[in-house]
This record gives structure tokens, C-alpha cells and sequence, in this order.
């Protein structure tokens, strides 16, 4: 059944799972990859595994698990090398293939492969002017997060004024790609008239937002050598900020994303900017998290309706679950636990 506001039909959008396009003059819901075909209707492959693994069968797709592991190229279902199995095979940044047995990787000369361990980093993005109120929250995110395993979380500070902040995001720059849009313009439907309003107090460049975080991330990953899994974790107003930031990090320094992750964001599934998102070659998985009874989703449009939610409840609005609730820290650590490390497989 359809979920209501998760609708796209869009007959120029020509991208569907693990970036590859859609070939409907095949037949509907196919997808063309290197080594494959794929049905989505049936979660099976026209054709045989060229790699095929000894514990699944030849027309599998995904390990049978679509949900957790990719297969970019067709013939490796492996999200990582952390968490290979017998059988598994894995696409080397070479471009050769190394197959998983129980001593280890092998090439296909029967060749032991050792690979360095590489260094991950998460990348995070607080709410509206950082932390104005010196509650220390920014600081205790990080920290959960390394007790939840979760390695290298670095601080982006890109804010500006809470003002500025929540402006930029329920702006334009939330709902269009940053190199589409130059003059961030507050908007909102009035609810009598039906008709959308700008509010002109609000047109300022906000630019600078993205491009310092974009530079300070690019920085950091030179200075800490970092070569593993770069993820993007954003909150509130830093789901916006990383998303552009994703974008501009893609574009512009030609560095890959593995993974972005926008916990109670404002920007839409059908907006321009989610396509934009989903569909460079340079954007691994985008993770949308929604806070239930947060309604932020809807600011952009609804956003006097938001605000007063916000000055009603305060600090105990939903949004503000993960960080200021009395038991925030526990809410953080089932969060990172279970959605980042076991579902998203971030390291």
C-alpha cells in the first residue's frame, strides 16, 4: 500500500537502486547493471552470477537481503570486508576481485590478499546555532557514539545565529541542490489564502554554511588519513547542512559519501534536493530517520505551526528526543546501536 506523502512519479527521474538506471523498454521495474539484470518485483537476476557462491542461489540478488547489503556492480553482494562470508567476493579499488574463504581473501590465483585496516570517520552536524545554550549536548552525542563503536565522530561547526540557523533550514536551500540556488528565501503557505508567502528579512547567501563544512570535512580527511567509510550525520538544521555538504563533497572535491544520515530533517522525499541526493554516482546510502511526533518534515511549509509546537513543549518537543530529553543519552545509544552500527553498517 502506498504511504501517504511517499509518492514520486517523475518520468525524467531515470535512477533506481545503487545509483544504476532503470531500463523499463526492458520490462517494468528492471534495473541494468555491469553484471546483471535485476527484477524488483521478484528480487532475482535474469541471468546467471558470473561469481556465483556456494551457499545461495545464481540468480540471487543482494544475499537475499536487499535491505542491508549492496550490489553496485552486480557480481558483489558484500556490504564490507567486515562482514564477508565464506564465498563472499569483493571488488578491489583496483578493479580485480578477491574471494573470502576461512583463512582469509585470495585472488583468483588461489593468492592470500591482505588488506590494511582502514580508518573510518563520521562526520556530525548539530541543530540551530550549535549549542547556544552551552547544554554540552553536541559533546555528549560524539561521546555516545564512540561507546557505541562507532569510530572517529568529528564535530562540524558550520552555524551560524539560531535565527540564521533555522531559516536556512526551512529555506530554500532545504528542499534545492546548493548549486541550484544562490539566495536562500524564507516561504510558507498561508493557511487562509492557500497562497505562498516569502519573507524577504530572510534573503541572505547561506553558502557559506556549506562550503565551510565542506572544506573543514576535506581537511580533516587529509589530516587524519582518513581512508575508510566517511559517513555524514546531520541533526535538525545539520541534516541540512551535511546534505548539501554531501553534495558539494561529491561535486566539488570529488569525495565519496558511504553514507548520509538525516535524523528529524526538513528536507522532503520528492523534493529536488532528495533527487539530487539519491542520485550521485558519489552518494552511497541516504538514511532518512524521522522523530515520531516531530512533525518537522513539514517547517518549510507549516512553519508557524512548528514553531509554536516548539515554544509550547521546549526542550520536551519530540525533536529534541536525542538531545535534551532526561533520557536522551538512552534513546542515543538504541539509536547508534541498533540503526547506525547493525542497519546502516556504519563503522
Amino acid at each position: 500500500m502506498e504511504m501517504p506523502g511517499r509518492d514520486l512519479n517523475s518520468s525524467s527521474y531515470r535512477y533506481s537502486i545503487n545509483g544504476q538506471e532503470k531500463t523499463p523498454e526492458i520490462a517494468p521495474n528492471m534495473t541494468t547493471a555491469e553484471f546483471w539484470q535485476y527484477d524488483a518485483r521478484i528480487v532475482r537476476r535474469w541471468n546467471v552470477d558470473p561469481l556465483p557462491k556456494i551457499y545461495e542461489s545464481p540468480y540471487a540478488c543482494f544475499g537475499n537481503n536487499p535491505i542491508y547489503l549492496i550490489d553496485p556492480t552486480g557480481a558483489d553482494t558484500v556490504k564490507s570486508r567486515d562482514n564477508a562470508r565464506i564465498g563472499d567476493v569483493f571488488k578491489t579499488k583496483n578493479g580485480t576481485y578477491v574471494h573470502k574463504a576461512k583463512a582469509g581473501w585470495f585472488d583468483d590465483n588461489g593468492t592470500a590478499v591482505a588488506f590494511k585496516k582502514l580508518k573510518p570517520a563520521t562526520f556530525f552536524s548539530a541543530g540551530a546555532a550549535h549549542d547556544p545554550d552551552r547544554t554540552g549536548y553536541v559533546g555528549a552525542i560524539l561521546s555516545d557514539m564512540s561507546k557505541a563503536g562507532i569510530s572517529n565522530p568529528i564535530d562540524i561547526n558550520a552555524h551560524g545565529s539560531k535565527g540564521s540557523d533555522v531559516s536556512f533550514t526551512i529555506g530554500l536551500l532545504s528542499q534545492y541542490p546548493y548549486n541550484a540556488v544562490k539566495w536562500d528565501e524564507f516561504k510558507y503557505t498561508d493557511y487562509h489564502t492557500g497562497e505562498e508567502t516569502s519573507l524577504p528579512i530572510y534573503k541572505v547567501d547561506k553558502n557559506w554554511k556549506i562550503t565551510k563544512s565542506g572544506n573543514e570535512i576535506a581537511a580533516q580527511i587529509k589530516a587524519l588519513s582518513i581512508d575508510g567509510q566517511i559517513n555524514l550525520f546531520g541533526y535538525s538544521t545539520g541534516s541540512v547542512i551535511m546534505a548539501q555538504t554531501a553534495l558539494y563533497l561529491a561535486n566539488e572535491k570529488n569525495i565519496k559519501v558511504d553514507n548520509l544520515i538525516l535524523l528529524g530533517t526538513t528536507i522532503h522525499n520528492n523534493s529536488e534536493l532528495m533527487k539530487a541526493l539519491n542520485s550521485n554516482p558519489n552518494i552511497g546510502n541516504v538514511w532518512r530517520i524521522d522523530i515520531l511526533m516531530d512533525n518537522t518534515s513539514a517547517a518549510h511549509f507549516q512553519p508557524l505551526s512548528v514553531a509554536a509546537g516548539y515554544g509550547v513543549m521546549g526542550n520536551k518537543h519530540p525533536h529534541f528526543k536525542y538531545a535534551f530529553w532526561p533520557d536522551a543519552s538512552t534513546h542515543r545509544m538504541n539509536l547508534f546501536t541498533n540503526e547506525f552500527k547493525k542497519k546502516m553498517g556504519i563503522k
